[in-house]
């Protein structure tokens, strides 16, 4: 799990500095952003995944930033090496850090999918014709409102038929079809309560963490790669509540070698 206390500790300092620096108010009231945390927290909190011990600094540190109208300080993080082409090792100011960037780009994607900024839809240079079971065919197409609204824009193509004619334009993906046919088929069979269904944060969920999938870090991308992160509500976890995070402390590996 994460340690998120010795993450939070060596951050918080530079977030109060960052708030109390800053006198523009954000649009959102310190009770809305108190609120919006608060549901990101309670699936981090769910989350068996997850390491509790900390996570309150850390929970506290992006409150304050948030309520105070600014992102996140951005600790100074210096990359120093890929391991086994998944994770990033970065030397922190008396730690070493471990970005998972899959984890990290899922929750930037979900941000965008579920954020107050218009979404937009990029066309497809060549429509996606998907055949399905009638029913599962019935179902998307009376759902094709709420799934737009997510950016995923489906048409009847006949029978049990059904063309993708866009998608979410943030997402950047290099096999669309196979992308849409895992979403749809998530979205159609994994369990969950009825009227959630096609909710857009379940929608969001599922396809930032099918477009994180399969993505190999690369050094010269991580400066942008944290600058996205850092100004997410929430950047220390995916919606499911998957740390992006891990530090063990210079302390903790110098006892390691004792």
């Amino acid at each position: 799990g994460v340690k998120g206390g010795d993450y939070a500790a060596s951050t918080r300092s530079a977030a109060r500095a960052s708030a109390a620096s800053q006198a523009q108010a954000d649009p959102l009231t310190a009770d809305d952003a108190q609120n919006t945390l608060s549901e990101e927290f309670a699936s981090v909190v769910r989350s068996p995944q997850v390491e509790l011990s900390g996570w309150g600094e850390a929970i506290e540190q992006v409150d304050m930033a948030k309520a105070s109208g600014k992102d996140v300080a951005m600790p100074a993080f210096r990359p120093i090496g890929i391991l086994h082409q998944r994770y990033v090792l970065m030397e922190g100011e008396d730690s070493l850090v471990v970005l998972d960037p899959r984890a990290a780009r899922e929750r930037i994607l979900y941000e965008k999918l579920t954020g107050h900024e218009q979404r937009t839809s990029q066309g497809l240079l060549v429509p996606l014709l998907l055949e399905l079971d009638p029913r599962d065919a019935e179902l998307l197409m009376r759902e094709r409102m709420a799934l737009a609204a997510a950016g995923i824009e489906l048409d009847d193509f006949g029978g049990s038929t059904i063309q993708v004619s866009a998608l979410p334009a943030c997402l950047d993906l290099d096999d669309p079809r196979e992308f849409i046919s895992e979403v749809i088929d998530a979205l159609l069979h994994e369990s969950v309560q009825g009227a959630q269904r096609f909710a857009l944060e379940r929608t969001a969920r599922i396809c930032a963490k099918r477009a994180a999938i399969g993505m190999v870090p690369r050094l010269d991308e991580v400066p942008g790669l944290l600058k996205a992160l850092f100004s997410c509500e929430m950047p220390y976890a995916t919606a499911a509540g998957k740390p992006t995070l891990s530090e063990s402390s210079l302390s903790e590996i110098e006892r390691r070698f004792r």
